[in-house]
């Protein structure tokens, strides 16, 4: 029939298109349809909904975890270890174990808390490992030695010519906080603490009594500690920021990982070697 060829070719152009829809709409994450099935996103499940899936079969949906907590995961890290290359590794390693593990979080609680635990203990291993250095539980246990033992290692290092910049900063913040004190205390502050002068001479210069010194001396210096307190615990949430692309590395470096795993043939369920 004449008209039978055309109306196949219809057929098979519109197939195509809908192929075509249903690709880009995977792929854009629902980009002709925003609205339409966010509770099926993996974004929107909880963790525990994505070990089970992950358990299941369905590894691509662990990059979920992964982007959810990187960051946190990687900030224990560093705090611990000290050095942005080895908290990578520290994290990469937990992730892989935690993976290896999954089967066994069932009923245990909270992911997050889960494997924060795992990269807590790989940074302590590897500590002891590679240094040799105990990580102590309590940290009222240090002795005054090793206390002045840091301090003096900080001192020393802010020393460097690396640090000028960030020295200048930290005096700018310094002085716009010491500006920020009343008249009187600030008088007391500058000669005490920047001129180095004596009670007595502060109080000589002042016409103050000796006792007013001292504790104009003292609030001074609370006032300025609690002002640059909070500026530290404002600035404190935008310490070792974990983005981008080492993100990126540390997904990729986990799935290859995986996939070594996985190529010598692992399952849950089975036991893993430590």
């Amino acid at each position: 029939m004449p008209g039978i060829a055309p109306l196949i070719a219809k057929i098979q152009i519109l197939g195509n298109l809908l192929v075509f829809i249903s690709v880009v709409t995977y792929i854009g994450g629902n980009v002709l349809s925003p609205n339409q099935n966010k509770t099926d996103s993996p974004d929107a499940l909880t963790d525990e909904q994505i070990v089970g899936r992950v358990v299941a079969g369905d590894l691509p949906v662990f990059e979920v975890l992964m982007r959810r907590y990187n960051q946190r995961l990687f900030r224990v890290a560093r705090g611990m270890v000290g050095n942005t290359a080895e908290a990578e590794d520290v994290v990469q390693e937990s992730y892989l174990k935690a993976y290896t593990k999954l089967d066994q979080f069932v009923e245990r609680g909270r992911f997050i808390s889960w494997i924060t635990k795992i990269v807590a203990n790989e940074a302590r291993d590897r500590i002891r490992k590679t240094r040799g250095i105990p990580m102590s539980v309590d940290p009222n246990q240090s002795s005054d030695e090793e206390t002045e033992g840091v301090m003096a290692r900080i001192q020393s290092k802010m020393q460097g010519t690396e640090w000028g910049a960030q020295r200048r900063e930290l005096k700018q913040l310094l002085e716009a906080a010491i500006d920020e004190l009343p008249p009187d205390f600030r008088a007391v502050f500058v000669l005490r603490a920047v001129e180095q002068m004596s009670v007595a001479e502060t109080a000589s210069c002042l016409d103050t009594p000796a006792e007013t010194v001292k504790t104009r001396y003292h609030r001074a210096r609370l006032m300025l500690r609690n002002a640059l307190n909070e500026q530290m615990d404002g600035l404190a949430s935008d310490l070792y920021s974990f983005a981008g692309e080492q993100c990126d590395r540390i997904v990729q470096s986990v799935f290859r990982s995986i996939a070594e795993v996985g190529s010598s043939g692992f399952q849950f369920g089975k036991p893993d070697v430590e």
